[in-house]
């Protein structure tokens, strides 16, 4: 079965709709964002950032079979962003990378102009969520855009 692709804020409700079900074991359970990844050995791709709550692990257990079908039913949208930029279209993505427990994000981006890849690019730096990654990728990548043209590879 393909899954449908929904936008993490969508399932992010489902999950605490559900959770809202069972008071004793979710009361006080927060969930963090819903974020997207490559695709897992079962072909989902995405999780959720974080789990708090005085009993985190009961309403876990309670969430467990209906997060199952969530992640066999539905994926996300990869964070990216297309803009234009003086002539060029800057291809921004943030891309998961796992540290410990939890996921940061590194911002990389692809110049074109004139349909041809000009410059790959891609943060040192890593980020808390994709969105602030895009932000850094979209800046650094007309950055790059900016030193093309001075420097003449970009014309």
């Amino acid at each position: 079965m393909e899954r449908v692709v929904v936008a993490p804020e969508e399932l992010q409700e489902k999950i605490r709709a559900e959770a809202a079900k069972y008071p004793d074991e979710c009361g006080d359970a927060y969930f963090g964002g819903v974020y997207w990844h490559e695709p897992d050995e079962n072909g989902c791709n995405w999780s959720i950032s974080t789990m708090r709550g005085r009993d985190w692990s009961g309403c876990l257990g309670r969430l467990a079979p209906f997060a199952t079908r969530l992640r066999a039913n539905f994926n996300i949208p990869n964070p990216q962003t297309t803009v234009i930029y003086r002539d060029c279209q800057l291809v921004v993505e943030a891309i998961p990378h796992k540290e410990g427990d939890t996921y940061e994000f590194v911002a990389s981006w692809l110049i074109v102009k004139g349909a041809e890849a000009r410059r790959f690019g891609s943060s040192l730096e890593t980020y808390p969520n994709p969105g602030l990654a895009l932000i850094a990728g979209e800046a650094k990548a007309a950055q790059d855009v900016d030193q093309g043209y001075k420097d003449g590879w970009l014309h």
